[in-house]
This record gives structure tokens, sequence and C-alpha cells, in this order.
């Protein structure tokens, strides 16, 4: 009965462990099973992926191309905004240019104008003169004349002789 009971007792830690181990197989199996189907719903949730990468893929590819395309659009726009600002520049020294040359004009208008009115009072004064030239009488500017001339001639002599006698003076003293 010892033996029987030692028989036993291996007997039932044998069933002990094969129980364990019959535990372990079913928890296994359903670890399995569930693996199976998480790695069913990747594979499927993997064969909907598969297009969507070659559209992520071809979106990339677009996103390469736009990028180059905007950044030869930005320097095109720098480029454009460097030009109109020399333009605006440009312009703006023009308008200055103009305002001068404006200013200029104006001011030969004022200076024509003073001008003829200058010219107007020369005519007036060269018709007053040219009037009173028409009023009198050649003939006796000539007698005029003549006898201016006959004065200073007789002045002339007569200065030279006082200067003649002032300088005997001197002489003698």
């Amino acid at each position: 009965s010892k033996k029987k009971m030692e028989e036993e007792m291996r007997n039932y830690s044998a069933l002990h462990e094969w129980t364990k181990a019959d535990n372990k197989h079913k928890e296994y199996r359903l670890q399995l099973k569930q693996s199976r189907k998480l790695q069913r719903k990747y594979d499927k949730k993997k064969g909907d992926i598969g297009p969507l990468q070659e559209k992520r893929k071809k979106w990339r590819d677009q996103q390469k191309g736009t990028e180059t395309k905007v950044s030869k659009l930005m320097t095109e726009l720098k480029k454009a905004d460097r030009r109109r600002m020399a333009a605006t520049k440009k312009l703006e020294l023009q308008h200055g240019d103009i305002v001068k040359y404006e200013d200029q004009i104006k001011q030969a208008k004022h200076n024509q104008k003073e001008n003829n009115k200058r010219i107007k009072k020369i005519q007036a004064e060269k018709q007053r003169l040219q009037e009173q030239i028409d009023q009198f009488d050649f003939e006796e500017i000539e007698r005029a004349k003549q006898e201016k001339t006959k004065i200073t001639k007789n002045q002339l002599r007569e200065a030279r002789t006082s200067r003649n006698r002032i300088e005997q003076q001197i002489k003698r003293v």
C-alpha cells in the first residue's frame, strides 16, 4: 500500500503536470488563435495600405515637384519685386526732374514776361525819342554842333595860354 500510495502520488503529480500542460496548451491555442486573427486584420489593413502607400509616394513626388515650382516662382516674384522697386525709384527720380523742369519753365516764362515788359518800355522810349528827334530841325542841330566846336576850340586856346603863363611864373620863382 505504501507502494500504491507512492504510485498514486506520482500519478497525481503527473496528472497535475498534465493538466498544467493541457491548460498551457489551451492558453497557447487561444493566444495563437488571437494572434492569427490579429495577423489577418493586420494583413487586411496592410493590403488596404498598399494603394495608399502608392498614393503617398505619388503625392510626395508631386510635393517635390511643386516645391521646386514654388521656389522658382518665389525667385521670380523676388526678381519682379526688385524690378518694381527699381522702377518706382526711377519714376520718383524722374518725377523730381519733371518738377525741376516745370519750375525752370515757370521761371523762363516769368523772365520772358519781364523781358517783354522791358522790350515794350524800351520801344515806348524809342518811340518817344524818335518823336522828339522828328520835332527838331536838323539845321538847328548842325548850327548847335558848329557852335559847340567853336566854343571848345576857343576855350582850349584860352586854357593853353593860361597854363603857359602859370608855367612861366613857376619857372621865375
